[in-house]
């Protein structure tokens, strides 16, 4: 199922152009959107590039991802990451950075917790079809 439309507006409000299928051809391409969607978790972190492109290389060795490999050179993705394997990357990255933040807080702000929250029930439904839970503000 690629999700595209309204089901990709609701999902990714936050995207420029939500009626396009994203796509990445190279981890260079995936780091702006990893660092927009993180910047509604931590609005003043000053998330570095080559953390997030370590980040996405490490997502898109690990195979949580099927269908997508990283070619040796370690920058170039095949096939072309596109639609439902687009937004995984980014949302796994994503998980990738606010897992470490969460075992550590001891309290997590509201909006932290609904971004958690949709993370997680966003990559659940990207890879099962299905929403596990709503939330609403």
């Amino acid at each position: 199922m690629l999700l595209d439309g309204d089901a990709f507006e609701m999902l990714h409000p936050d995207m420029d152009d939500s009626r396009s299928t994203p796509s990445a051809g190279s981890i260079e391409e995936l780091v702006a959107p990893v660092r927009q969607k993180l910047k509604q978790f931590a609005p003043d972190t000053p998330y570095d590039p080559d953390n997030l492109k370590r980040a996405i290389q490490m997502i898109a060795k690990s195979g949580r991802v099927k269908g997508i490999q990283l070619l040796p050179d370690l920058r170039t993705l095949r096939p072309r990451a596109e639609g439902n394997t687009y937004l995984l990357l980014v949302d796994h990255t994503c998980k990738a950075f606010v897992d470490p933040v969460v075992a550590k807080a001891k309290r997590i702000p509201r909006h932290q917790k609904v971004f958690i929250f949709e993370l997680e029930n966003e990559i659940h439904h990207l890879e099962n079809g299905e929403v596990l839970f709503s939330c609403s503000q």
